[in-house]
């Protein structure tokens, strides 16, 4: 029991919620990270003790629906500009422009999370524009690049890559295939050619950082937990999978056997990581991923944990989970 017997129990209540469902009026089609506030004076109100939300990174891959899966990020680091609040970001100019898009996303029968994502992307580049020529003495945004590093220029340069060969198939980038953080380091410096493309997503980040942490405090200070969801896999095609591909089974695909709720068993697509390579550097991977989350939460769920022991690994070109097998399997 990791030493925790003879401890006075606790007991508590809580909710999950999917952050794109924290609608308020003020939310441009789906909920947003400014909505948590208004969440937690409810749930303080009525009693509850945590707040748990889905995964809340970065998922895009090809603008469709299927981007909207939280368990597939795309980076285990960058949070998703689904849930920037453009109106937050001070001077943006374009009030006009998100009360148009309120207007227009609110009122839909369903949420089209596609067109969600369009909007206000087009509007995210507006503000960008409108507010670029302070960023360079901005000593705060400044600091954020410099810190977050280490995963955010090459997030950038992922995306960049992803809409420049209009697809997030990092083999089929030509020149771009294999990860050089030479080329991260040339289109980073001021006056390159993608410089701009590079910084709107820092700028991106920089945001959705600052959003986060001020909601994650404001839970705090009601005397709840913010509770985070962590998904066990990453896109084959993420950042992490093309800049540090010797940590994963590349081609591999995770699963679930077969059961009484899936008789052809589960095909979930994440590659297997490589134990042994990891252990090499005393899982560092890991323990950044793990750190960059307790940045905003308290404490946080591991999706599917049975992962970190044992896992369902289907063979490159298998279709479901009927020809899988766990890995380790310990013989009879």
């Amino acid at each position: 029991d990791d030493g925790f017997r003879g401890l006075a129990g606790w007991r508590g209540a809580g909710v999950a919620i999917p952050v794109f469902s924290l609608r308020t009026a003020a939310s441009l089609g789906v909920g947003q990270f400014t909505d948590l506030a208004p969440f937690a004076d409810w749930a303080a109100a009525v009693g509850l003790s945590v707040i748990q939300l889905l995964p809340v990174n970065d998922t895009i891959l090809n603008h469709d629906w299927d981007d909207s899966y939280p368990y597939n990020p795309v980076s285990v680091q960058a949070l998703h500009p689904l849930y920037i609040d453009i109106d937050a970001i001070p001077d943006n100019g374009v009030s006009t422009e998100t009360a148009a898009l309120r207007a227009e996303l609110n009122d839909a029968a369903e949420i089209d999370y596609p067109l969600v994502m369009q909007r206000k992307t087009e509007v995210l580049k507006t503000v960008y524009w409108n507010l670029r020529s302070r960023l360079a003495g901005d000593a705060e945004f400044e600091e954020f690049v410099d810190e977050h590093w280490d995963w955010l220029g090459s997030y950038s340069a992922w995306s960049v890559n992803r809409e420049l060969y209009g697809t997030p198939d990092f083999t089929k980038w030509g020149e771009h295939a294999a990860y050089d953080d030479a080329v991260v380091d040339a289109r980073a410096t001021a006056g390159s050619k993608h410089f701009e493309e590079m910084r709107f997503h820092w700028f991106v980040q920089f945001h959705l950082h600052n959003q986060l942490n001020a909601a994650a405090e404001h839970v705090r200070e009601l005397g709840l937990a913010l509770k985070g969801d962590l998904p066990i896999g990453v896109a084959p095609e993420s950042v992490d999978v093309w800049t540090q591909p010797e940590l994963f089974n590349v081609g591999t695909q995770t699963g679930a056997p077969p059961d009484a709720f899936s008789t052809r068993g589960q095909n979930w697509e994440f590659p297997t990581y490589n134990w042994p390579r990891m252990a090499e550097d005393g899982y560092a991977w890991w323990q950044a991923r793990f750190r960059a989350f307790a940045a905003y939460v308290d404490v946080y769920r591991i999706d599917h944990v049975l992962g970190f022991f044992r896992i369902w690994e289907i063979p490159p070109g298998g279709y479901d989970g009927l020809v899988g097998h766990f890995r380790p399997t310990m013989p009879l």
